[in-house]
Parts: C-alpha cells; sequence; structure tokens
C-alpha cells in the first residue's frame, strides 16, 4: 500500500467530515507534521515507540541498514566500472576514427609518410592532427 502523506483531502462538503479528519490526521502524522489528539494516531504512535525502544527492532534495523548501504556501494563500483569500460570503448572508436581522417588526409597531401611515426609518438600525432584541424 502507498500512501501520499503530502495529499489534502478535497473540500469538508461531501458530508463525510469525519473520515475525512481521521485520514487527514493520518497523513499529517505519516508526514511528520501532526500536531493534533486524534485516538487512532495517538495509539499508533504508542505502538511505534513501544516498537523502536525494543532492543531486537533497532538490532535488525541497523543490519538492514547496514546491508542496505553495501548493497548500494556495491552497485556504485559496478556502475563506476561499466562507465569506465564504456568510456575507454567509446575512446578507442573516437581515435581510430581519428586515424583514419588523418591518413586520408595525409595521402591527400601527400605525406603518407608521416602516418607511421605519428602512430608511435603522441606529441606528434596530435601535432598532425591540429596542424590538419581534426583536433583543436
Amino acid at each position: 500500500m502507498f500512501l501520499n502523506a503530502a495529499w489534502t483531502t478535497p473540500g469538508k462538503d461531501d458530508g463525510d467530515e469525519g473520515v475525512q479528519e481521521e485520514l487527514e490526521a493520518l497523513l499529517s502524522y505519516l508526514s511528520g507534521e501532526y500536531d493534533g489528539d486524534d485516538e487512532f494516531v495517538r495509539a499508533l504512535d504508542e505502538e511505534v515507540h513501544s516498537i523502536i525502544a525494543r532492543p531486537d527492532w533497532r538490532k535488525n534495523v541497523m543490519f538492514w541498514s547496514e546491508y542496505y548501504e553495501q548493497l548500494a556501494q556495491e552497485a556504485e563500483e559496478v556502475g563506476m566500472q561499466k562507465g569506465m569500460q564504456k568510456g575507454m570503448q567509446e575512446g578507442r572508436v573516437q581515435q581510430t576514427v581519428l586515424i583514419s581522417q588523418l591518413a586520408d588526409v595525409l595521402q591527400e597531401v601527400g605525406r603518407s609518410s608521416d602516418l607511421l611515426p605519428a602512430l608511435h609518438d603522441q606529441k606528434k600525432l596530435n601535432q598532425l592532427c591540429q596542424e590538419f584541424e581534426l583536433i583543436e
């Protein structure tokens, strides 16, 4: 069951004011803004506090809190690894396209012999790409 604790009941002119007031009291309690004196909400609040005071309940909450925090950390690590792998793959594709474009340009201007040395020297490769405006 899902409750929208921020919901407010429509106008009170439909003849069911008692139910609306009880519902508003419950929703107000659930949203942490309750300051009334509804009998049901008071009983609910007492039960909640008695459960919270139990050591076994606290231990259980701590266990599950730590468990879900660990799951979230593991999921984040897996996501980061996948993101890095995807980024590296995209980078290799972009570099392959760039080298292909450079090879075409060098062939057009009769400087094909400059390609092989540039493939072994990143600085030369960057200089050639900048010279032919393939990168900034």
